[in-house]
């Protein structure tokens, strides 16, 4: 092998996608921990004053609807 080579390119490979792998887990903990804050506070600006503001049970109900307005923002273009 040859320069800035590794001895054992797929083991290389495989410790990258493992560590790739932790900060996709840690980043989605941090979203879901995220949506419950942000939930949280819709209820209780709603309480407040009675608005209609949406909460979202889960990370995959949440991502849907950030795809339906993107979906709706590309069909007004």
């Amino acid at each position: 092998m040859s320069g800035n080579s590794p001895a054992n390119p797929a083991k290389h490979w495989e410790d990258i996608a493992r560590s790739n792998w932790k900060v996709i887990e840690s980043m989605e903990e941090a979203l879901k921990e995220s949506l419950k804050l942000q939930s949280h506070y819709a209820e209780l600006l709603n309480m407040h004053d009675g608005g209609e503001r949406m909460q979202f049970k889960t990370v995959d109900e949440w991502m849907d609807r950030l795809r339906s307005l993107k979906m709706r923002e590309e069909n007004e273009i």
